[in-house]
């Protein structure tokens, strides 16, 4: 909570665009805890956006059958075509299982998108569903000019390589990838 609260105070301080980036980060997906600081209070975007991050959750819990997938698509549509980032990855990871085309266009618009605030969504996402597709996507993005980009990228490809989590098809490209960052850069991976 403390690494929480010192980004919020650098987002308010100092106006930080990388520091708000991570504090979004941190507040959609869960790592600042289930209760949000009051700091982040005055932020009502902040809120908002959490709370539909979690209706989003809900929608994909509840699917069971076929049926329930065409509701599903009826009700995560207006996130998929909004303008909140975290929505539309959110909304496109719940989808891939139904239209994983979709899906994935709606991940390949937003990491493509020349804002580091709409690819970390992206990349979530993409580190999320850890297809051979998803993962194709979000290889390219480690040689991001954003250092916030490229971390996020490495931090999930290496999280998911120590679980023994990427398909064959994609393990040696993830293995080279990684290999390669370690001789060409400074990262410590």
């Amino acid at each position: 909570m403390t690494v929480l609260r010192e980004l919020i105070r650098r987002c308010v301080s100092q106006k930080s665009s990388e520091a708000l980036l991570e504090l979004q980060y941190q507040t959609i997906v869960g790592f600042a805890g289930t209760t949000i600081p009051v700091e982040a209070l005055k932020k009502p975007d902040l809120v908002a956006a959490r709370t539909a991050f979690r209706q989003i959750e809900v929608i994909e819990g509840e699917l069971s059958s076929d049926a329930d997938m065409e509701i599903a698509l009826r009700l995560l549509g207006p996130f998929l075509s909004g303008h909140d980032p975290w929505l539309q990855a959110r909304a496109a990871k719940a989808i891939h299982r139904m239209d994983p085309q979709r899906s994935l266009n709606v991940l390949q618009h937003l990491v493509e998108d020349p804002s580091p605030h709409n690819q970390l969504p992206g990349v979530w996402a993409l580190g999320e569903l850890a297809t051979t597709h998803a993962l194709d996507l979000l290889m390219r993005l480690a040689w991001s000019p954003y250092p916030s980009i490229q971390q996020a990228v490495i931090r999930r490809l290496i999280l998911l390589e120590n679980k023994n989590e990427i398909p064959a098809p994609s393990h040696q490209k993830v293995k080279r990838l990684l290999q390669e960052l370690r001789s060409k850069t400074d990262w410590i991976i």
